[in-house]
């Protein structure tokens, strides 16, 4: 008997419980009793996150994944006639991430200290955050959402935090 099925899947790490990655094949010259398959997942089955149905061959989702936490399996599947050896292939499955990380600022807090006669342009200061989720999904974006009396501040899109007016220390002290 033969299998015939790619090696290499991608699954979405928000996949749900139940939701099938991939249907094996296989394909053998006897019939009958002999030419029926047996499906197994032999190893790589971290924390039982999937299951081999043994007689339909389909993978699946059986428990929540996070891309965060492993990223990519090597699964062993193994199928046998129940007369020949078994035949065993590694299938690679990539998690596909999606945004279900918040991002977080580096620091708790951000302080800053400038003179009441710098100009406009000045820059007061840089936050920084990070992301455990990656590419587009990783991306962090700033705005100043309360504090910013005047609107004398604007944050750019990588952090800096700028004068966007002239500071008058008896108009607002902090």
């Amino acid at each position: 008997f033969t299998t015939d099925f790619d090696q290499n899947f991608t699954v979405s790490e928000a996949a749900t419980a139940g939701t099938v990655i991939v249907h094996l094949n296989a394909s053998d010259k006897d019939s009958g009793t002999q030419g029926a398959f047996t499906f197994s997942l032999d190893g790589g089955n971290v924390n039982n996150l999937f299951h081999l149905q043994t007689t339909s061959g389909q993978l699946v989702v059986q428990k929540s994944l996070d891309r965060e936490t492993l990223p990519r399996y090597e699964l062993i599947v193994s199928v046998s006639d129940g007369v020949h050896p078994a035949d065993s292939k590694v299938l690679t499955l990539v998690l596909l991430d999606e945004n279900d990380n918040k991002p977080t600022f580096d620091q708790l807090v951000y302080v800053s200290s400038l003179e009441e006669n710098v100009g406009i342009g000045y820059t007061v200061g840089t936050v920084s955050s990070s992301d455990k989720d990656t590419g587009i999904n990783g991306q962090t974006s700033y705005s100043i959402t309360g504090g910013n009396t005047g609107s004398v501040f604007y944050i750019t899109s990588d952090g800096y935090v700028i004068t966007s007016k002239s500071l008058d220390f008896e108009i607002v002290s902090s």
